[in-house]
């Protein structure tokens, strides 16, 4: 394998990594539930609900960040991980099983029934990275790398359309 790309920022030992791009996270939920007929919620909007987040992928990450947000301002709310693709989590939000959080670029996924809300006072990100090894000199390795500086996508300039 010449190179992986990862959810997160990866400082391994013996290898190589650089961040490619970043992504905002917006609530995802049912269009039923009493959130998703506010065009702007907070985190603290967000307490008392139950999120569901996946063990691998974003998973570990959207965890901790739900955790720091509640931390010292309001109780941690439940956050079951689910040993499931990203498909199934969506399907488990769309049996009101709870809300989750996701990347815009993920956007295109949610299926009908399920609103997404972004989180007003959220300006965390979520990275994305490359990883190699420092040993791999091969030009093609480069010119992906390469490619992937150019293209990668900012949270900054990525726009969400608003519901």
């Amino acid at each position: 394998m010449d190179v992986a790309f990862m959810a997160c920022t990866h400082e391994v030992p013996d290898l190589h990594s650089r961040v490619i791009w970043r992504d905002r996270l917006v609530a995802v939920m049912l269009e039923s539930h009493p959130l998703a007929q506010r065009y702007h919620i907070t985190s603290r909007d967000l307490a008392a609900e139950t999120f569901l987040v996946r063990e691998d992928g974003t998973g570990p990450q959207v965890h901790d960040l739900i955790v720091v947000r509640a931390a010292g301002k309001w109780p941690v709310p439940t956050i079951p991980r689910c040993a499931v693709g990203r498909g199934s989590l969506l399907a488990m939000v769309a049996a009101g099983q709870g809300i989750s959080l996701l990347v815009t670029e993920n956007l295109e996924l949610v299926p009908s029934g399920i609103v997404f809300r972004e989180i007003a006072n959220e300006a965390e990100t979520v990275a994305f990275s490359a990883v190699w090894s420092p040993y791999n000199h091969r030009q093609t390795l480069r010119n992906l790398l390469d490619l992937a500086r150019k293209t990668g996508r900012s949270a900054l300039s990525t726009s969400v359309v608003k519901p």
